[in-house]
């Protein structure tokens, strides 16, 4: 079996720096959204980019606590998902819960 839960990085800014798309996070392939968020996500930190740089330097926050949203919801339809299957419970896939 390979690993293909989603996985975040713990801060997604920093001193000089932003993550968006899948530096930011991933998302396990059964959910259809990794596209959809990597492009979302990099215009919401091209945008919040420019308004920290024209002094806005609350935009990052506001980004990430965005992110931390995405990334909840993420994981409480990840893990409905796998628990509606019923035919094969015990198979490896499914019991990684995303």
């Amino acid at each position: 079996l390979l690993d293909a839960r989603g996985a975040r990085l713990a801060n997604f800014e920093g001193d000089g720096w932003i993550a968006c798309g899948d530096a930011a996070m991933c998302f396990d392939p059964i959910s259809g959204q990794g596209i959809f968020s990597a492009l979302q996500s990099g215009h919401a930190a091209a945008t919040t980019v420019i308004c920290a740089l024209n002094g806005e330097i609350e935009k990052l926050s506001e980004y990430s606590s965005r992110m931390n949203d995405v990334w909840t919801i993420y994981r409480a339809r990840s893990q409905a998902a796998y628990r509606s299957e019923r035919r094969w419970r015990s198979g490896g896939f499914w019991l990684c819960e995303g």
